[in-house]
């Protein structure tokens, strides 16, 4: 029996979940490059966020046909809340990156320079 699509697997996770005997069955995308999909989608829209229903229509055809369904479309989302987060009620929700929402990172988000080795000490000159 075959499986349906969802955005899998996470990033690690085997790809073998899926019945070697499809033959015609589309290669799964890695997350990076299911995550730069989306990444350009929202990149328009970075402020003010996409309905998820508007999101899950704009996907290419690949993604589309791999997601089915809008619960499969947010439950992969959700992997992600430090990129990609979601607002709203269920049914009503905006996908928002986070890192727009973080905003530039400010000077004193710097983390420290590396420490400086000391020098080590002088020899003393043989007598």
């Amino acid at each position: 029996a075959s499986k349906k699509g969802g955005f899998r697997p996470l990033q690690g996770q085997a790809m073998d979940d899926r019945d070697d005997g499809d033959a015609g069955e589309t290669a799964v995308p890695s997350d990076i490059s299911i995550l730069a999909d989306l990444l350009q989608i929202l990149g328009p829209y970075q402020s003010q966020g996409l309905p998820l229903t508007e999101l899950h229509e704009k996907l290419p055809a690949h993604l589309a046909h791999l997601a089915g369904s809008i619960d499969v479309t947010r439950n992969w989302l959700q992997r992600y809340p430090q990129i990609i987060q979601l607002t709203g009620p269920k049914g009503e929700e905006k996908v928002v990156l986070a890192l727009a929402k973080a905003g530039p990172p400010s000077p004193n988000d710097k983390p420290p320079p590396p420490a400086q080795q000391a020098p080590p000490p002088p020899v003393p000159p043989m007598p």
